[in-house]
């Protein structure tokens, strides 16, 4: 026992090696047992039963001893189950044998369960990722869905190896970090549920770059849709397991000290994940490529883009696609406005063609511009190109006039036509469209429109049947771990684009996209390939 904690305080010694300051610090933390060691008090013989007072708290000035019981004794040792509950480390409802624990989560542990700084300090050290990872750790991993920031595995390790690891720290530096209950959630996963699948074997990690070359080879090898992933489970454990993965992809954000008490939760990453999904297949039944009411658990066929969309979609909604220039200098002045039309009534009985090329002819581009600002050009942070909208003729309006005029645009008959404006024309659904929306709708309320000054005040939904954003779903899309610029999304969709930065083009762009999105996501790859490979062939 005595070789494995000076081998233990060895590792403490060169952890904190060159850190005089950590060295020095005085944690303030009860300890317990003395790192397990029974320590014998001056004039004592050899194998008498006196420790330190620890347990109950000893007094750091006078150092005082106090003898325990034989029976005391052996309950205090660290191999002892009384000891164990006693450390607290996990809630004693847990079963050890039966949970994991999300590796990554661990990382975590000095802000969310230690406030006083000086302790947070010296535990930070122990949760480096060089300090954490390079050690034995047996690996297993939970599948995710695509979606998921980039990431296809949730990484766990059984609870009984961040017990140990745990208790080596507070044994290290004579302290009691615990996870409780109430903050915990997500750091401890129990599969005592025999319908619940356990995490996988991964393999066993020793180090950093092992763990990291275990996750990446594993990671490529998982493919599929949301559906493929919903259906290798039972579906009556499916809501369980996704609530198990939620809570440990939550444990795993660094959210810090601002993580306030009695603040709402935040989504998860899966939750993310899922609601991109399910935006994606309302994206989808908007172009008539997904029955309504499919769903994100539902295989469908791939698209054929020779063909009409094969399900039609109730009250074919109008999507505005829109993108607000300003003065890089000063954002409260706006310089162009980008608004680009598609009435996907319009594309009943029309096939898409090549990546939608038959559907994007049916696009209507419009190109406001402020007269005021006219000769106003951005160049410090991004290159203007005010005078070169390539769909159309730029239109000229007073900065006055410009709410009105987008509003125009949004009523009845939603053509952007300013004159011969019929109120007993049919209302139709909207859906609006942007790359990075959320800025944009702030200038276009302070610009003067009614119609966003209702959105910021009422919610999207006084207005539109969805809010749509090309930087999120293309995030899902590819499984990105961060949004994309329009720029690059255009290069990844093998898109050539000219002038951007003009408000006009980007409006267009963006709805371009929206398009690849909605037949890429429909299987239209898939589609390709099965046709050049049809069945039976070697290729």
């Amino acid at each position: 026992m005595d070789k494995v904690m000076d081998e233990k305080f060895n590792r403490l010694n060169l952890l904190l090696q060159g850190d005089e300051d950590l060295q020095h610090v005085n944690t303030q933390i009860s300890t317990r047992m003395n790192a397990g060691k029974k320590v014998s008090a001056p004039g004592l013989q050899h194998g008498e039963t006196k420790v330190r007072k620890t347990p109950k708290g000893r007094n750091m000035r006078t150092n005082e001893w106090t003898e325990w019981t034989q029976e005391e004794a052996i309950a205090s040792s660290p191999d002892s189950p009384a000891w164990c509950s006693a450390q607290g480390i996990f809630p004693k409802n847990i079963d050890l044998a039966s949970s994991y624990c999300p590796i990554l989560a661990l990382r975590n542990i000095p802000h969310k369960f230690c406030d006083d700084e000086a302790r947070n300090k010296a535990l930070a050290k122990f949760f480096e990722t060089k300090t954490l990872f390079d050690r034995t750790w047996t690996l297993h991993y939970l599948s995710l869905p695509p979606g998921c920031r980039g990431r296809r595995l949730l990484l766990l390790v059984p609870l009984q190896e961040a017990y140990d690891y745990l208790k080596e720290v507070n044994t290290a530096l004579s302290c009691d970090v615990a996870i409780t209950e109430d903050k915990g959630e997500g750091f401890f996963l129990q599969f005592d549920d025999s319908n619940c699948p356990r995490p996988t074997l991964l393999g066993v990690s020793t180090s950093h770059k092992t763990m990291e070359g275990l996750v990446i080879d594993k990671s490529r090898r998982i493919t599929g849709s949301w559906a493929d992933w919903m259906s290798s489970y039972q579906p009556a454990v499916l809501k369980d397991l996704e609530a198990k993965i939620g809570d440990a992809l939550y444990a795993e954000k660094n959210l810090g000290r601002k993580e306030k008490k009695g603040k709402k939760k935040r989504l998860n990453v899966l939750e993310y994940a899922r609601a991109g999904a399910e935006c994606m297949d309302r994206l989808q039944q908007y172009f008539g490529l997904r029955p309504t009411g499919a769903g994100i658990g539902r295989s469908i066929s791939p698209v054929d883009v020779d063909s009409p969309a094969p399900w039609a979609y109730p009250d074919r909604p109008i999507i505005f696609s829109v993108d607000v220039e300003w003065k890089e200098r000063n954002a409260t002045h706006v310089t162009e406005i980008g608004i680009s039309i598609l009435d996907t009534q319009e594309l009943r009985g029309l096939h898409p063609g090549l990546h939608g090329t038959k559907w994007m002819s049916k696009i209507r581009s419009h190109h406001l511009r402020v007269s005021e600002y006219r000769v106003h050009i951005n160049k410090d942070f991004c290159s203007g190109c005010p005078n070169s909208f390539n769909y159309g003729k730029s239109e000229f309006i007073d900065s006055a006039n410009l709410g009105k005029r987008i509003d125009d645009f949004f009523s009845p008959p939603y053509d952007g036509g300013s004159t011969d404006r019929s109120p007993e024309s049919k209302k139709r659904d909207l859906i609006y469209l942007g790359h990075n929306t959320k800025q944009d709708l702030e200038q276009l309320a302070a610009a003067g429109s009614e119609t966003f000054r209702k959105i910021l005040f009422n919610g999207s939904e006084a207005i539109f049947e969805e809010m749509l954003d090309t930087a999120s779903l293309y995030q899902g899309l590819r499984n990105d771990a961060q949004l994309t610029s329009l720029e690059n999304m255009m290069a990844g969709l093998n898109t050539w684009t000219r002038d951007l930065h003009n408000g006009g083009n980007d409006a267009r762009y963006t709805m371009v996209a929206l398009i690849m999105i909605a037949l890429e996501a429909a299987g239209e790859h898939e589609a390709a390939v099965a046709k050049e490979s049809p069945p039976g062939s070697n290729i």
